[in-house]
């Protein structure tokens, strides 16, 4: 677990860097695939392996960081499938990525490395939030299964790191197939996620169209000034996120409003919130990735922020960092006290800190740099 928190925090702080190399693709294949043909025959387990003649003899990438996601991958697919077996696929590719991918859109070739099984399965609804840190498709597969939730959350980034992405197709009862999209040479890190968020459940036969254009919460982003107490609401929901503008707007503060995670990280840099109330499902990302990210920032991180979550989630978002929580639905009065307790826990505090320190010259830099 320890090293898994660590991967990931690396990954997501920009400490990891790429060595690419030229790896053949059937000793990949053979290098991955070989710990687990052992498995698969002490569990009477069928285990494929496909490697497309077409490809050529290989690509251009992190060995060890695309070892690392394929058998994140694999060991899931493993885990999870109790009959029947698993595939592992290497494929050129011409479609199946997120519609103007920077990188993948603009690639010679494309590879897709596919995990298919015949597992138990992710229901729809789910398919959102597995890709995020600490996070299974319920609790009973953490007791049943075990395993952190952290190793699909590393592969994404992972994925995201080499230019690619990774896509999720399953149903229920019947199984799951993963597939990461990478260039065949990689050419540089994937610096922005498409509008089409990365890691995304596919559905098959069913064309997506634009969500409609959200209605805009008025807001005082254009008459803030130094000093003034800000709340800032992220929040999809255009009529709770009135009701949250007016509760506060009462108690004297002004607001900002975003309706979508982005929105409110470039917001949150901007305007520098004294609070920050946030919706855990926004339509581009989960309000957790939001949270992760701001307490990532040196500038952001002392800004408290409120959950809008379920009971179950709150150990969830204490361990990141969150201050508070409400659910929803909830009262006006406990809404209004909820704003009320998050504005008051961001006012500056005297604060004492005791320095035991014999050098005068280190008690002076310590002085300095708390002041």
């Amino acid at each position: 677990l320890i090293s898994d928190i660590l991967d990931l925090s690396k990954i997501e702080s920009g400490t990891v860097s790429v060595d690419a190399e030229e790896i053949y693709f059937q000793n990949l294949v053979d290098r991955v695939a070989r710990p687990f043909q052992h498995e698969a025959e002490n569990r009477s387990l069928d285990f494929g392996v496909v490697l497309d003649p077409t490809l050529g003899r290989s690509l251009v990438t992190d060995s060890k960081r695309l070892q690392q996601v394929l058998k994140n991958l694999l060991s899931n697919a493993f885990k999870f499938t109790e009959n029947g077996g698993v595939r592992l696929e290497v494929v050129a590719a011409d479609s199946g990525w997120s519609q103007g991918h920077p990188v993948l859109s603009q690639a010679p070739m494309v590879v897709a490395f596919r995990v298919s099984d015949t597992g138990i399965g992710i229901p729809l609804e789910k398919q959102r939030i597995i890709f995020e840190a600490f996070q299974q498709a319920d609790a009973s597969t953490s007791r049943r299964y075990g395993g952190t939730g952290l190793g699909l959350a590393i592969s994404r980034e992972l994925a995201t790191l080499l230019g690619g992405e990774i896509h999720l197709r399953s149903v229920p009862g019947e199984g799951s197939s993963f597939t990461l999209y990478l260039p065949l040479a990689y050419s540089g890190a994937v610096t922005a996620r498409p509008q089409n968020q990365m890691a995304r459940p596919e559905r098959p036969g069913i064309q997506l169209q634009r969500p409609p254009a959200v209605e805009r919460v008025p807001d005082d982003r254009d008459t803030i000034e130094d000093g003034d107490d800000v709340l800032m609401i992220v929040e999809d929901d255009t009529h709770y996120a009135r009701i949250v503008a007016n509760l506060a707007k009462e108690q004297g503060l002004k607001v900002l409003v975003a309706h979508t995670g982005g929105e409110a990280l470039e917001m949150a840099k901007n305007f520098r919130p004294t609070a920050i109330s946030l919706d855990v499902f926004l339509p581009d990302m989960l309000g957790w990735t939001v949270l992760s990210r701001l307490k990532q920032d040196p500038q952001l991180r002392h800004i408290p922020v409120q959950m809008l979550t379920l009971d179950e989630d709150r150990q969830h978002g204490l361990a990141r960092g969150a201050f508070d929580f409400i659910s929803k639905p909830t009262e006006a009065n406990d809404l209004s006290g909820a704003i009320n307790r998050v504005m008051e826990y961001s006012k500056p505090r005297k604060r004492r800190l005791l320095v035991v320190e014999d050098d005068p010259a280190e008690r002076l830099s310590i002085r300095e740099l708390i002041h």
